[in-house]
């Protein structure tokens, strides 16, 4: 657990331009302050695996809510809370903390360093498989988000495997 590592993360998310990387960097900041690891799940975790296509604005990280004591320092970090989101200004990146349960095998977490810092995503095969569980709750499944989704990382993941 290192603030002073949180705070260099947050301050290089807010200069970043990337999107993507920018949450990324935010969940790296969060993973030195929280008693818990959180792991990158829904939009930016697709984003990571599809080659940046989609266009959510939260980042959904998978862990218990922070505590009281937490909250306090994500407060004094600058983060902002709005209803469900801790919002940090500098970098405009909302968080919200969707559920504690992992939709997959936390085996199969990986782990990427960042700035000073590392952030936990949920498997690519495990994102995938719950894109196609959301696609399979939809009469019409070609129109669902989770078909799109699941279609949009087969085909860039599979793209990557020929372009290495």
């Amino acid at each position: 657990m290192s603030v002073s590592n949180a705070r260099a993360l947050l301050a290089q998310a807010a200069e970043e331009p990337n999107r993507v990387q920018r949450h990324l960097l935010v969940a790296a900041a969060m993973r030195e302050v929280l008693g818990h690891e959180p792991i990158v799940v829904g939009g930016t975790a697709e984003d990571l695996y599809a080659g940046g296509v989609y266009v959510e604005t939260d980042l959904d990280l998978v862990c218990r809510f922070p505590s009281q004591d937490e909250r306090a320092l994500l407060l004094e970090l600058g983060f902002e809370l709005e209803g469900r989101h801790f919002y940090h200004p500098p970098s405009h990146v909302a968080v919200e903390f969707p559920e504690e349960t992992l939709a997959g095998d936390r085996a199969r977490v990986v782990r990427r360093p960042i700035g000073v810092g590392w952030f936990a995503v949920i498997g690519v095969d495990d994102l995938y498989l719950d894109r196609i569980r959301q696609a399979t709750a939809y009469p019409d499944r070609r129109r669902s988000r989770g078909f799109v989704s699941a279609f949009a990382m087969w085909l860039f993941n599979r793209w990557l495997e020929r372009h290495p």
